[in-house]
């Protein structure tokens, strides 16, 4: 998964049971109806405007009016007791940061419904899957089947118990979903667990951890045998590492959001990019591949996971102090030319003993990539010298 939820449903679909599932809420009599698109709308038999005193402030009864949670805000809803459930639902902050890209990626807070009791233990049930269904479950009449890869290494140490938290409660506990979690044990592990994995029983991948994580995970899924029907595996991104620059780039700003983005299911495609390191190594990457300078500060700072991002700053200095450039061949083709080649893959020759790194996408090769022998047709550029930092991203729409 590639993006975050960002649009409201339509409040106006005709009600599941025009009539509603009778509750109780606080005592008091009501009905409470689930629309097709998880819209609730909680309506009491005698609605009033009840304001009672406590300590000598007037305080709302809201059991006593009629309340409405937009279908896009709802995920799902739990059972407290056999026949007491509550509606677990997400809302954007009311006052946004000043800042642009708080603004355009709200971090959204999980709330819940005060405790609904039904007549009966199946009543409650009932209520609680037409909750799911409508909200989390995509018109399926099953949950969904989630694995989750997590790195318990990334940033600080603390991405498992951040997703056991804030993401896990949500996605079973309200959802309703299938979710089954992937403990890496050393590093390249995400690799092999993707590498190996049932994709037949598998409806959604989720990476817990950095950006590393995801780019270890994907190189699994994209040396597969069958990689072309793994690049169709829509995947989202927890961020729990030193850099979340995939779960930030689709707004997914800390796990709770993510966890709300993953419940709602909006799925966007990405580009992918491969680079090949002569003889036969190849990558994938989905964000960018740096050469020189910005791979040295990502790799030569790894014993300072512990800092969190702060070690990116301290390696950034160290760099710029060491005033170091890396011999490179650089060779491209025009955008026109590039259109033209697009059975043919392009590879870069690097020759330096600088660190390269790359992260990878979802979309797979468009060549054979098990052929570690690849090269660049048409007229281009070929440009060699010194450099201090190459970068280059895939290619957008």
């Amino acid at each position: 998964m590639s993006s975050t939820a960002g649009a409201s449903s339509d409040t106006t679909a005709p009600l599941l049971g025009q009539m509603g599932t009778p509750i109780r809420c606080y005592g008091v009599k009501a009905t409470l109806q689930v629309a097709p698109d998880g819209t609730i709308t909680y309506s009491p038999l005698k609605p009033r405007n009840i304001i009672r005193k406590c300590c000598g402030l007037c305080v709302d009864q809201p059991e006593h009016t009629k309340q409405q949670i937009i279908g896009w805000h709802v995920v799902g809803a739990a059972l407290e007791s056999p026949n007491t459930l509550r509606i677990w639902y997400f809302t954007p902050p009311k006052n946004s940061s000043s800042s642009s890209s708080d603004t355009e990626a709200p971090r959204f807070k999980l709330c819940k419904t005060p405790p609904y009791v039904c007549s009966s233990g199946s009543e409650a049930t009932a209520l609680v899957e037409r909750v799911r269904q409508a909200a989390a479950w995509r018109g399926r009449d099953k949950p969904p089947r989630i694995v989750a890869v997590i790195n318990p290494s990334s940033g600080q140490g603390k991405s498992q118990r951040l997703f056991q938290r804030h993401v896990a409660p949500v996605l079973e506990g309200a959802a309703g979903m299938s979710l089954t979690s992937l403990v890496t044990q050393h590093p390249g592990h995400a690799t092999q667990l993707l590498h190996e994995l049932n994709l037949a029983a598998v409806d959604l991948l989720v990476f817990v951890g950095g950006d590393g994580t995801v780019y270890e995970g994907l190189q699994g899924l994209l040396t597969r045998p069958d990689w072309d029907v793994a690049r169709h595996l829509p995947l989202a991104h927890v961020p729990g590492g030193s850099g979340n620059g995939l779960a930030h780039s689709c707004g997914l700003r800390d796990p709770a959001t993510a966890a709300f983005a993953i419940c709602k299911g909006v799925v966007s495609p990405m580009d992918v990019a491969s680079v090949l390191q002569p003889p036969n190594r190849r990558l994938y990457m989905m964000l960018l591949a740096t050469y020189g300078m910005m791979s040295n500060l990502d790799v030569g700072t790894e014993q300072l996971r512990w800092m969190g991002d702060t070690r990116f700053a301290l390696g950034a200095l160290w760099e710029i102090g060491k005033n170091e450039s890396y011999h490179a061949s650089i060779a491209w083709l025009p955008p026109a030319e590039e259109r033209q080649q697009t059975s043919q893959p392009c590879c870069s020759d690097n020759r330096s003993n600088g660190a390269l790194n790359g992260s990878s996408s979802s979309k797979g090769p468009s060549h054979d990539h098990r052929n570690g022998s690849s090269s660049a047709a048409g007229t281009g550029t070929d440009v060699e010298g010194q450099y201090v930092q190459i970068q280059d991203f895939p290619p957008g729409d």
